[in-house]
C-alpha cells in the first residue's frame, strides 16, 4: 500500500471505530437513561382519590368469590378461622399516579386504606396476607411496615 492509500484506510477505520463507538455510548446511555427514570419515577404517597375509588368498589361485592369473578386484579386471603380480606395495591414503580396506594374490605365489613409507605412489584397483598393468620394481624402488620391509614371521611386527607 501507498502512503496515501495507507493514511485513507486508516482514517476510515478510525471513522468506522469512533462513530462504532459513539452508536454504542448512546445505546448504552439511552437505556441507562430509561432505567433511572423508571427506578425514580413513581411514588410511595399514594392517592385519597384512587383509595376512595377502590374503597367503593371493594365495599360493592357481596363475597370473595364475586370481588374474584368481577376484577382480576383483586387479591385475597381467607384465613382458618373464617375471616377473609379483599384488596387492591398499585405498585410504587412505575408512572402510574397513586403508587403506595392500599385499601382492604374484610369480612367484617371495614374497610381500610393505607398510603405513605413503598408497593414493590405486583402480588403485594397476597405476600403480606402469606405473614399473617388474620385480620387484625394484617392490619398490625401494615403499621409496623410505616403504612399510614386514610381517614376517608377527612376532606383533607395527608395524601391529597
Amino acid at each position: 500500500m501507498t502512503s496515501s492509500k495507507t493514511t485513507k484506510f486508516l482514517f476510515s477505520l478510525l471513522v468506522g471505530v469512533g462513530c462504532g463507538l459513539v452508536l454504542a455510548a448512546l445505546l448504552v446511555g439511552g437505556f441507562v437513561l430509561l432505567a433511572i427514570i423508571e427506578l425514580s419515577s413513581g411514588s410511595d404517597a399514594g392517592s385519597i382519590e384512587l383509595a376512595r375509588e377502590w374503597r367503593d368498589e371493594l365495599t360493592a361485592y357481596a363475597s370473595v368469590q364475586e370481588a374474584l369473578e368481577a376484577d382480576a386484579e383483586i387479591e385475597h386471603v381467607e384465613f382458618e378461622n373464617g375471616e377473609w380480606i379483599i384488596g387492591r395495591a398499585r405498585n410504587s414503580h412505575g408512572t402510574h399516579e397513586g403508587g403506595g396506594t392500599v385499601v382492604v374490605c374484610d369480612s367484617h365489613g371495614e374497610v381500610h386504606g393505607f398510603h405513605n409507605s413503598h408497593i414493590c412489584g405486583e402480588g403485594f397483598l397476597t405476600d403480606v396476607f402469606a405473614c399473617v393468620d388474620d385480620a387484625p394481624t394484617f392490619y398490625i402488620w401494615m403499621s409496623d411496615h410505616g403504612f399510614d391509614e386514610y381517614d376517608f371521611d377527612e376532606t383533607n386527607s395527608p395524601a391529597e
